[in-house]
């Protein structure tokens, strides 16, 4: 089915003049980009290209994060895994809800052929690009916060740092440049991506401990100030016309950041016993060893992964049983036929559950896991 901004029963109740003069803008440069990513494709296409760019892709999809990031946690990285949190999460949040205001779709397939290892993606809005968006703002991120906070930084006594800012770098524009090789995204979808990037990512850099101290250390009224902004951007997410997954990420992301908010005020006041610090996890590889070490992994990815899957059941069938009479609506053919294009889809119960969920996700990394370890002796 072909998606057209000129249907009627859709534009007098979702588009102002502005989002539909937005939307007409991008729309347009899609198109005529089109040609460009079929020529790139035509060009360049490989094998070993094709199976790099999926592989890149997935290496930096934001689901990746969700298990790589607590790693920063656990491995004592405290404050550069809150920082980098609360920016790829952000990142993940706010481009979902642009995705949703704009609704442009991605480039036509056929002509253009679209690779990836995860179809969802196919299932979202195209501007602007998540992928580009985080990847570009975690390069920029970690090389402003390198520079800046650190007193003897030059370019000859941090040669490794360099390189492994290089190598960041490198990786970030090839992911950039494979969402147009993929036929993912059209090159005005990577200026979006990029720039949304680059204008979180730099003050957030900037302010790196201020934020981090206010976010986390100066009581509830961090964490508060989070849930607020979070009401305001979940209350305020746009409607949309077509079949899109956008705003589950929003929902997901952004609830993650309230569970390490409320996490790390909470391990504050309670922290484990073993522990000589408030801010970030003890760990010494040559103290612990690799089997303490690969322990730990396993049991905290493993935590996490068994949350996700049963906190999500039992609160659908637990939120099913209180709103009965909802849930039986949003099951009905006729809802999900015509849900798309008012709040319905987007405060169903199937995506507010996200909330409660992923929030645990935020707060069992922060603080449930380190008394785990705690207990068991790990």
């Amino acid at each position: 089915m072909k998606r057209s901004i000129s249907k009627p029963k859709s534009i007098p109740s979702i588009y102002s003049p502005t989002r539909l003069w937005i939307r007409n803008f991008i729309k347009s440069r899609v198109d005529k980009q089109l040609p460009v990513v079929i020529s790139i494709q035509r060009k360049f296409r490989t094998k070993a290209f094709d199976f790099y760019f999926k592989l890149v892709a997935v290496a930096c999809d934001h689901v990746f994060f969700t298990y790589m990031l607590p790693l920063l946690f656990w491995f004592g990285y405290g404050m550069l895994a809150r920082g980098l949190s609360v920016m790829v999460l952000s990142t993940v949040a706010l481009t979902g809800l642009v995705k949703d205001y704009v609704m442009t779709e991605r480039p036509k397939s056929p002509p253009a052929v679209k690779l990836s290892f995860n179809q969802s993606h196919t299932q979202e809005f195209g501007f602007p690009s998540t992928h580009s968006a985080y990847v570009v703002g975690t390069a920029l991120y970690l090389t402003i916060i390198n520079i800046t906070n650190n007193e003897s930084y030059s370019f000859y006594t941090n040669l490794s740092l360099y390189f492994l800012l290089a190598g960041l770098w490198i990786l970030s524009l090839s992911v950039v440049f494979g969402r147009v090789y993929c036929g993912m995204h059209s090159p005005i979808d990577l200026v979006g991506g990029v720039l949304l990037g680059t204008l979180l990512s730099f003050p957030l850099a900037i302010n790196f401990k201020s934020l981090d101290n206010y976010l986390f250390f100066e009581g509830l009224r961090g964490p508060f100030t989070i849930s607020i902004i979070t009401a305001l951007v979940l209350y305020q997410h746009p409607t949309f016309t077509e079949k899109c997954i956008c705003y589950e990420d929003t929902f997901s992301a952004i609830s993650v950041i309230n569970g390490i908010a409320f996490g790390t005020y909470l391990f504050s006041i309670y922290k484990t016993p073993s522990e000589p610090s408030i801010t970030s996890l003890y760990f010494n590889y040559q103290e612990f060893g690799f089997l303490r070490t690969s322990t730990r992994i396993i049991l905290g990815v493993m935590l996490i992964a068994v949350w996700k899957t049963i906190a999500a059941s039992v609160l659908r069938k637990l939120s099913g049983m209180v709103f009965k009479n909802k849930l039986q609506a949003e099951q009905s053919p006729n809802f999900q036929l015509h849900a798309f294009g008012h709040s319905g889809v987007i405060y169903s119960i199937r995506n507010l559950v996200r909330i409660p969920v992923y929030f645990g996700i935020g707060f069992l990394v922060v603080f449930v896991v380190p008394w785990v370890y705690y207990i068991i002796g790990i």
